[in-house]
């Protein structure tokens, strides 16, 4: 495991957990939403598997629709 990953991934879900308080955001949009924080936090680095995990299992965002 590198240096800095719980962190990090631990911040992504302080974000997640963020969107999930947006009253307004619902639906396809908010999947889409969630989707491109954790593209972000890929980017940076994160595991794209274990921040899915994050997204379905603890807040239960699906993935969104292609």
């Amino acid at each position: 495991m590198r240096p800095g990953a719980v962190s990090s991934e631990r911040e992504s879900a302080a974000q997640l957990y963020k969107l999930t308080r947006q009253q307004h955001i619902t639906g396809e949009s908010f999947a889409m939403a969630a989707q491109v924080l954790l593209d972000k936090w890929d980017a940076r680095g994160c595991d794209p598997k274990v921040l899915a995990t994050i997204r379905k299992e603890v807040f239960n965002i699906d993935a969104p629709k292609k």
